[in-house]
């Protein structure tokens, strides 16, 4: 048995929540990631990452693919990296490029000029810790000639979860680090099964809701559609 209730509700600009959203690399302040670093020797390590502060469209995370304290934006279906060394902005990926497309990535936190991005594929599936993820975007990063034991080799991004997934290399090879949980647009990973008995679910008209800017107080008017479903060989709620 399923039960729909949808109702319009008005949100204020000064109270209202991140929601969830379809990005490949989905940006919302308080959004917290864990990966396991598994080693060339075998040890493994928990690196966690948060979204810690927004200021215009640029999002600071704590931790961002192995690089600590850096900005992340999109320009369009381009994802760009704050270079505080040489003051501008760098177009790290491109998830509309075609795939086996390259593009020059001058990035002063990775060994400056001569680097490559490629993306390698946009229809991967990718398993880990938090779950199976389908239509994968695989981007590989070439570093300058000279460099093979240090930078990026392959990350992949899921849509509407991030960075699943990335490797770095190191003179011992490739270190991976697999997504393990994660709390993104307030939808938890790994996500519980369900074999019977009540769920609950809450869908929104839109992904993103934005506000008008330079006002103290704006109204946005939002369906919120909730479901509530009874799966066969749950408990009987009368019980």
């Amino acid at each position: 048995m399923t039960i729909r209730l949808t109702t319009l509700l008005a949100l204020l600009a000064f109270t209202a929540p991140a929601l969830a959203s379809s990005h490949p690399q989905p940006l919302g302040v308080g959004d917290v990631r864990t990966y396991h670093n598994s080693s060339a020797f075998g040890a493994l390590q928990a690196v966690r990452t948060e979204v810690e502060q927004t200021s215009g469209p640029w999002y600071r995370f704590d931790s961002f693919i192995g690089l600590s304290s850096q900005w992340v934006a999109y320009r369009g279906a381009a994802l760009f990296v704050w270079d505080a060394g040489a003051g501008r902005a760098v177009r790290l990926f491109d998830f509309a490029a075609q795939p086996g497309t390259s593009w020059p990535v001058d990035f002063s936190r990775q060994f400056g000029a001569g680097a490559t991005m490629t993306l390698a594929a946009n229809d991967e599936t990718v398993r880990t810790g938090a779950g199976t993820f389908d239509d994968c975007w695989r981007f590989t990063f070439q570093t300058p000639p000279g460099v093979a034991d240090a930078g990026w080799g392959s990350i992949w991004f899921a849509p509407g979860v991030g960075v699943v997934k990335w490797t770095q290399n190191s003179f011992a090879g490739p270190v991976v680090y697999a997504l393990q949980t994660a709390s993104v647009g307030g939808i938890t990973y790994p996500q519980p099964i369900v074999t019977g008995g009540l769920s609950v679910s809450l869908e929104t008209d839109r992904y993103e809701y934005v506000f008008p800017a330079l006002a103290p107080v704006a109204n946005i008017y939002a369906t919120a559609t909730l479901t509530l479903t009874n799966a066969p060989g749950g408990q009987d709620l009368n019980e």
